[in-house]
C-alpha cells in the first residue's frame, strides 16, 4: 500500500505531531534534570549519530570504527527516523557529486521538498565504493530491509512504558535532528545566509551556530569533504571532531 518514501514521510509526520502534542501536554512539568536529558539526547542524536556516524563515518570515511561500536551506532541511528544508512549515504554522495546542479539529490533551491526529504529514496542503493564497503557489514542490509519494524518495535514499547521519557529521549531529539539536518540542506545552500571561506563550485555557506557548527560549517565541508575537522578559523569550533577523536580506532 505504501512505498518506502511514503512510509518515511508518514512516520516523520506522526513523530513530529506526537512531539509537539507531547510538549504541549507536559509543558510546565519539565524539571531541570529533564531539560538536561533532552539536551544530552539531542547531542547524541544530532552530533554523534547523524553528523559523526552516518555523515562522517558512513558517507565520507573520515575515520575508522570498532565494528561493535559501528553496529551499535547503526541501530541507534534508526531512532532518528532519518533514512537508513544505505539510503542516506547514496543521497549524500549524489549531493556532493552534483552540488546545486541538475542531479543534486537535495538541492537547497527545492526549498520545502528538500526540507521534508521529498525525494529521499530516489538514489537509494546506488553502486559505489562507499556503499559496497558498508555492505561488508551485514547489519546495514538488515537495517535497510527492516527499518520501520526496528523503529516501531523499539519506540512503541518505550512509549507504553513511559510516554514522558520517550518524548524527552527519542521524540524531541529526533524532531530536532530532522530540522537541523533540513536547515543545513536548505539554508546552508542559499547565498547570503552565511559566509564562505572557500570558492567552491556550489552555493554552500557557513552558518556558525555553536554547537551545531560542526555541521553548519558547510562551505568548509564542501571544500574538503574528507576533513576530520571542519573548523578552519579560530572562531570556528567543530564539536564532532572531538567526538571522532573519542570514537576512532
Amino acid at each position: 500500500m505504501f512505498n518506502q518514501q511514503s512510509k518515511l514521510l508518514l512516520s516523520q509526520v506522526v513523530m513530529q505531531l506526537t512531539t509537539f502534542v507531547g510538549i504541549y501536554y507536559y509543558w510546565g512539568t519539565f524539571t531541570i534534570l529533564d531539560f538536561f536529558i533532552i539536551i544530552a539526547s539531542m547531542f547524541f542524536f544530532a552530533i554523534v549519530l547523524i553528523e559523526t556516524f552516518v555523515h562522517r563515518y558512513c558517507a565520507h570515511r573520515v575515520f575508522e570504527l570498532n565494528k561493535k561500536v559501528e553496529t551499535f551506532l547503526l541501530y541507534c541511528s534508526t531512532l532518528t527516523l532519518q533514512p537508513p544508512a544505505l539510503v542516506w549515504v547514496p543521497n549524500h554522495i549524489t549531493h556532493h557529486r552534483y552540488p546545486d546542479k541538475e542531479g543534486d539529490s537535495h538541492p537547497g533551491s527545492d526549498g520545502w521538498k528538500t526540507w521534508f526529504w521529498w525525494n529521499t529514496y530516489k538514489n537509494n542503493m546506488i553502486s559505489g565504493h562507499t556503499v559496497k564497503r558498508l555492505l561488508k557489514n551485514k547489519h546495514y542490509r538488515i537495517q535497510y530491509e527492516n527499518f520501520f519494524k526496528l523503529y516501531y518495535l523499539f519506540v512503541i514499547p518505550c512509549f507504553i512504558i513511559s510516554p514522558f521519557y520517550t518524548l524527552c529521549m527519542i521524540l524531541i531529539p529526533a524532531t530536532f535532528c530532522f530540522h537541523i539536518t533540513s536547515f543545513i540542506n536548505v539554508l546552508c545552500h542559499i547565498p547570503g545566509w552565511g559566509y564562505r571561506n572557500f570558492d567552491t563550485n556550489d552555493n554552500s555557506v557557513n552558518i556558525n551556530i555553536f554547537p551545531m557548527s560542526c555541521a553548519t560549517l558547510h562551505n568548509n565541508h564542501h571544500a574538503n569533504p574528507s576533513a576530520m575537522n571542519n573548523a578552519v578559523k579560530w572562531y570556528e569550533i567543530d564539536v564532532a571532531y572531538y567526538v571522532i577523536k573519542l570514537l576512532k580506532k
